[in-house]
């Protein structure tokens, strides 16, 4: 059995003692969090949506099995490349026939 190194010990046991003495809530007030708790309760829409008791009816064995298929289709790799990605088109601006640049601009005359 390994021995335990006395400053690894002496370092963990200062450790949980500090961290223990770190969750003492007496510093704070009574009404802390209080505005958060309205702010959070002035966000909700219906309080009630949730106990209609309606419940959206079950997948039926062939519609599940339908979208698990889809749904592992869409993971797999694709055994083909996909179609309608041909070769790409570069559009260049007109310019001087071969060099695929637009011309640089001129000097004005004086």
């Amino acid at each position: 059995m390994k021995a335990i190194d006395a400053n690894a010990m002496c370092a963990a046991v200062a450790l949980f003692a500090l961290a223990g003495s770190g969750c003492d809530r007496t510093h704070l007030s009574a009404h802390f969090g209080e505005a958060n708790r309205a702010a959070f309760r002035a966000q909700v829409i219906d309080p009630d949506a949730g106990s209609d008791g309606k419940t959206e009816p079950p997948l039926d064995p062939e519609e599940a099995a339908t979208i698990a298929r889809t749904h592992m289709r869409s993971l797999s790799a694709p055994s083909a490349p996909v179609t309608g990605y041909g070769n790409p088109v570069l559009v260049v601006p007109p310019g001087s026939p071969g060099t695929g640049m637009a011309p640089l601009p001129q000097e004005p005359e004086r």
